[in-house]
């Protein structure tokens, strides 16, 4: 009986653990309106899917969660509308992520009113996890991305967990090279790293040895980054 106490015990401090990383970690909308700005190219697997993201079909042009291509990779820039963001197409340049009816294609561009506010979309911190993303329409302000049946739609946010997990993505910067990474880590407050072949254990040390080690998310596993310049050579 006390086996299985302390079973449950460490169960409970492990979740804790796990939520007081995600807290240290997320960074809130505020950054996301940064990191869209910054970065130039992106990409958003599905939460719930996440060997599927946010892409069209070439022919139909219609928007759906898809495996990955070159079709799920986004040009980001800034909001046609004059509000946050648009998502152009980097496989048919001119062409933007735009809702039309509640559904989502990838249409040419046009000089129109309706087309550049049904083209614009305001990340939001993930409504199923704040690691992540969701988008909301800025001329629908109640509705949000989400896909159902694969396809990509814009709904009112029913807050279930199912709409919830539908409408968040993950954001996945498209490799740009080691120049991209010094930008990144100069930009970037607070990271973690989680290790590739144990993606659940992530960078960190134990308290008392300081021995580091890859373990279960913590409050350990959240680093700051800083320039070098902060710190004082050392004199050997």
């Amino acid at each position: 009986m006390a086996s299985i106490c302390q079973r449950w015990f460490a169960l409970v401090l492990l979740l804790m653990t796990v939520a007081q990383a995600k807290q240290t970690i997320c960074q809130g909308s505020n950054h996301l309106q940064q990191k869209f700005a910054y970065e130039p190219t992106l990409s958003f697997p599905s939460k719930n899917y996440p060997h599927l993201a946010i892409s069209y079909d070439t022919t139909s042009k219609v928007s759906r969660i898809l495996a990955p291509s070159s079709n799920s990779a986004w040009k980001i820039v800034a909001g046609l509308c004059g509000q946050g963001f648009s998502f152009e197409s980097t496989t048919q340049p001119n062409h933007f992520l735009r809702h039309r009816h509640l559904l989502l294609f990838v249409d040419p561009f046009v000089n129109t009113a309706l087309y550049k506010n049904d083209a614009c979309f305001k990340p939001v911190t993930g409504l199923a996890d704040c690691n992540e993303v969701s988008f909301q329409s800025i001329n629908y302000p109640d509705r949000f991305l989400r896909h159902q049946g694969y396809r990509m739609k814009l709904h009112q946010n029913d807050g279930s967990s199912l709409f919830k997990n539908d409408a968040t993505f993950n954001i996945q910067t498209i490799c740009h090279g080691s120049n991209h990474l010094q930008q990144k880590f100069a930009y970037e407050p607070t990271l973690s790293f989680p290790s590739k072949n144990y993606p659940h254990l992530a960078i960190s040390y134990d308290t008392t040895s300081k021995v580091s080690r890859i373990l279960a998310p913590s409050s350990n596993s959240a680093w700051k980054i800083v320039a070098r310049a902060l710190w004082p050579r050392v004199q050997l």
